[in-house]
């Protein structure tokens, strides 16, 4: 597995930033409560995937891939999802941001 390299623009968070996972189960979705929230703002990136080793957010569903994707922050104070990392270097060298938000 290749090691994620963050792009030229990822920088450390300027606010705070949570993730809260929901359950997938529409059934479960009525009775579950959330999970505890997930901060993600100490450091540039994080990584999420199935591999709870090699990532910093273990995702444990069967569509996720050992390493699905990385959360970046930017240095504009946005974020962007960015897919596999292997898919990053090829989005950073055309310019793109993947899906900011």
């Amino acid at each position: 597995m290749a090691a994620f390299e963050p792009p030229s623009w990822a920088a450390h968070p300027t606010a705070a930033v949570n993730m809260q996972a929901h359950p997938h189960d529409a059934s479960a979705a009525s009775t579950a409560a959330p999970a505890e929230p997930i901060p993600l703002d100490g450091k540039p990136y994080y990584l999420l995937g199935r591999n709870g080793e090699a990532c910093d957010v273990a995702v444990d569903h069967s569509s996720a891939s050992r390493m699905h994707a990385a959360l970046v922050h930017h240095s504009n104070g946005r974020c962007a999802l960015l897919p596999a990392p292997a898919c990053s270097r090829m989005l950073e060298r055309e310019g793109a941001h993947g899906g900011c938000f």
